[in-house]
């Protein structure tokens, strides 16, 4: 059984990613990753939809109003994929966070 999770994480610097229309990475995969927070951020109405490896496809998976937020972990299963995005009307904004 693999401790990993008792390992202090290592906080990489908070980042934004601009989300469109079409479906685009916002995060990299990173199989080191063990901890990552994504919040909607954008001001206007738009409903932010991420896939984790996959293309992203509105109201499909996970999907966050804005300032609605998820959060995973090694508790949880966090996900090393890259990280693609799809919002419902331009202009849209998440904020993300990440740990090794």
């Amino acid at each position: 059984m693999s401790l990993d999770y008792m390992r202090p994480l290592v906080m990489k610097a908070p980042a934004n990613a601009s989300v469109g229309v079409t479906s685009a990475e916002a995060v990299a995969a990173d199989t080191n990753r063990r901890f990552i927070y994504i919040r909607n951020t954008s001001t206007g109405t738009q409903r932010i939809s991420v896939g984790f490896g996959k293309t992203a496809v509105v109201d499909d998976g996970v999907t966050l109003q804005p300032n609605e937020w998820v959060a995973f972990d090694l508790m949880t299963g966090c996900p090393t994929s890259a990280v693609n995005a799809k919002s419902s009307a331009a202009s849209g904004l998440l904020a993300i966070q990440e740990g090794t």
